[in-house]
């Protein structure tokens, strides 16, 4: 092969290879870094979406539990266990009730909820927050059935009866004072309260979340048309199976096919509502900056081989002309024609070749001395070569280097990533102390059970403090009868005076007041204003009886003044004990001051939080600066590359050269015997 072909093809090889190398490996370095970028952020972006709809999910759950203890709520379900249907429609379910009124309030102040209901022990809807709900039966619905049987549940994903729309239902029993479950209380959302927040959850162009419960159910797509209907996903179905069957199911992220396409899959599930949140993205689009690179280094790379065919050809055309112009005249002094002469010219290797060709034929005898000054020129070309081959070696180097850069950008996205996982660590520490708090509010409350068992044995004191008013009574109403007895000594005194006779009527029509006034107890009394009105029509026997009788009389009455002094006593007592109930009631407030002190405390960890999320969004910043790194680091792989190619071709060029001038001293030694 000719040398004008020849040295383009080893320019184009030299500059070929390392580029083809370097473009391999970028591609397939970038490839990998991607895929594991592409599934740390799905599998953390559905970490964090799964969190915040577990908590929307428990604060639902403790709406439907908080109404259930509410006084208003447990008043009208204990009415509807004592009254008939018409009876008791007549005040609830109007929106008017005290219970209608509490649970028109709370939805006020609630989103995407479709109503609140109180349902009775038969399944019908006996207050509402909408009234137009109210008489509807829920006996079908399997989570009145769970409620009703004394457990908190969250319903199926389903359609609502009253308007048809995707609602789940949050049911919690609602019980009496001895813990007998008389009605539940039904929290009904719209599913869309969930999941509307996966609509802003993008991974790249054609990534997306949707949601499945574990029914296989589509609770939410991009796509409308297949919301409540089964998924298609094989991945997704198995895992909706699983948690069905109630497995433990950890969250992965993977790859699988669909329809022909390789995509990227995640999924997790929310322990709550045992849904399963997945997110999936076309590896085409994890793969497009990749593939864009390897096209822009292809590209780079077939410009940069057609330069080097060029020039390539540029100076092997340079080289070969005169060269050929030379072996023309060399031919002709090989023939035995001396006075040939080359006719190239110029300060190169071939001009200076044709000059000594040209000292040749004028003088045989100094080739000798030709060789020795070829020598020489070969001894440049050696020195030249030797320079070259530093150079190489120095872009080798500087190859190296960069190869370290992009070690070191990789050793810090992983230092990164490390702190990333501890930061995430740090969050498992904020929610124990949210849990933490949570215990502390459930002591609290413990104290509240306590503080009121302590109002019920103040409330027994006071019992007994009203037995005794009932004793000091009895006491007295013998001391009633005893006057009864004295006055009826009266009858056997005669001849009545009969100027006290209208005082004597007068003293039993007080009696007889005085007795329709106490009521039953005051029956006697009647009894002693008849004997007296009896009396006064004998007031004409002896005035000293009579005076005896009133003594005795009056007597009495002082008994019945000290019984009197009695029941004031006792009931001196029952206000001590009301005292004592309202200092335990206090206790009981107290008990709820602590309650809102820990549920501050929740909220200071949910900040902690936060500032964490904060934290990683930086790591995450990091990494990026470090892929900044590493495409600045294939930039100067890049121009080491031409370095070296260029270097090669100065190589090459010497080589030709001292190939060309080893020739002439060769056939020159060989035309003639040196001694």
């Amino acid at each position: 092969m000719e040398i004008k072909k020849k040295m383009p093809l080893f320019v184009l090889f030299i500059v070929a290879v390392p580029i083809i190398v370097i473009s391999l490996t970028v591609y397939f370095v970038n490839s990998r870094a991607m895929l594991k970028s592409s599934k740390n952020n799905m599998s953390l972006s559905t970490s964090l979406v799964s969190n915040h709809v577990n908590d929307i999910v428990e604060n639902e759950k403790n709406e439907a539990y908080m109404l259930s203890q509410q006084k208003e709520i447990v008043d009208a379900a204990k009415t509807r266990q004592q009254e008939g249907r018409d009876e008791f429609f007549k005040n609830y379910g109007t929106g008017e009730s005290p219970a209608d009124l509490v649970l028109k309030k709370k939805f006020q102040r609630l989103k995407d909820h479709q109503h609140l209901s109180l349902v009775d022990s038969s399944a019908m809807i006996i207050c509402d927050s909408d009234p137009d709900n109210v008489k509807v039966d829920l006996s079908s619905r399997k989570y009145f059935k769970e409620a009703i049987s004394g457990r908190e549940c969250v319903g199926d994903v389903m359609k609502s009866k009253i308007k048809g729309k995707s609602v789940i239902v949050f049911a919690a029993p609602v019980k009496d004072e001895n813990g007998k479950v008389i009605g539940v209380i039904a929290n009904t959302v719209y599913t869309d309260f969930f999941t509307k927040s996966l609509s802003k959850i993008k991974f790249g162009s054609t990534g997306y979340a949707y949601m499945v419960d574990s029914r296989g159910m589509m609770l939410s797509h991009p796509d409308k048309d297949k919301i409540l209907k089964p998924v298609q996903n094989n991945v997704i179905k198995s895992v909706a199976d699983r948690v069905k069957d109630g497995q433990n199911v950890e969250s992965s992220v993977g790859t699988y096919k669909y329809n022909g396409s390789k995509k990227l899959s995640g999924y997790i599930v929310i322990p709550g509502v045992k849904w399963i949140l997945a997110a999936s993205q076309n590896m085409s689009e994890v793969n497009k900056d990749t593939r864009n690179i390897l096209f822009i280094n292809s590209a780079i790379g077939l410009v940069i081989a057609l330069l080097a065919i060029f020039i390539g050809l540029k100076f092997s055309s340079n080289i070969t002309t005169p060269l050929g112009k030379l072996l023309v005249s060399m031919d002709t002094a090989a023939e035995g024609d001396v006075t040939v002469r080359s006719d190239i010219s110029g300060d190169d290797e071939i001009g200076k070749l044709s000059s000594g060709f040209n000292k040749m034929i004028e003088n045989l005898s100094g080739i000798i001395d030709n060789v020795k000054s070829n020598s020489g020129s070969v001894e440049e070309q050696s020195v030249n070569l030797s320079s070259v081959s530093n150079e190489i070696a120095s872009s080798s180097q500087n190859v190296a280097d960069t190869i370290q850069e992009v070690a070191k950008g990789s050793e810090s996205q992983a230092e990164d990533l490390d702190k990333i996982n501890s930061i995430v660590n740090n969050f498992a520490l904020e929610i124990e102390n949210i849990v933490k708090s949570i215990q502390e509010m459930y002591k609290s409350i413990g104290n509240i059970n306590e503080m009121s068992m302590d109002s019920n044995d103040k409330m027994k004191i006071l019992k007994d403090s009203i037995n005794g008013v009932s004793t000091s009574f009895k006491d007295f109403m013998n001391k009633i009868n005893n006057l009864n007895e004295g006055i009826k000594q009266i009858d056997s005194i005669v001849d009545v005076i009969d100027n006290i006779t209208d005082q004597t009527n007068l003293l039993a029509l007080n009696a007889s007041i005085e007795a329709a006034r106490v009521g039953e107890k005051g029956k006697g009394f009647v009894v002693v204003a008849s004997e007296i009105g009896e009396l006064a029509e004998k007031s004409k026997e002896s005035a000293g009886n009579i005076a005896h009788l009133i003594e005795k009389i009056y007597d009495d009455t002082k008994l019945m003044v000290k019984s009197a002094g009695d029941v004031n006593i006792e009931l001196k007592q029952q206000i001590d004990a009301v005292g004592d109930s309202i200092e335990a009631f206090m206790g009981i407030s107290k008990a709820v001051g602590t309650v809102d002190s820990e549920a501050r405390l929740i909220s200071s960890s949910a900040s902690k939080i936060d500032d964490k999320k904060n934290q990683i969004v930086g790591r995450i910043e990091s990494a990026s600066s470090t892929a900044q790194q590493v495409s600045a680091s294939a930039e100067e792989v890049s121009a080491t590359s031409e370095e070296v190619s260029a270097s090669t071709e100065e190589i090459s060029s010497s080589v030709d050269k001292l190939s060309s001038t080893a020739k002439v001293m060769t056939d020159s030694v060989k035309k003639f015997t040196v001694k």
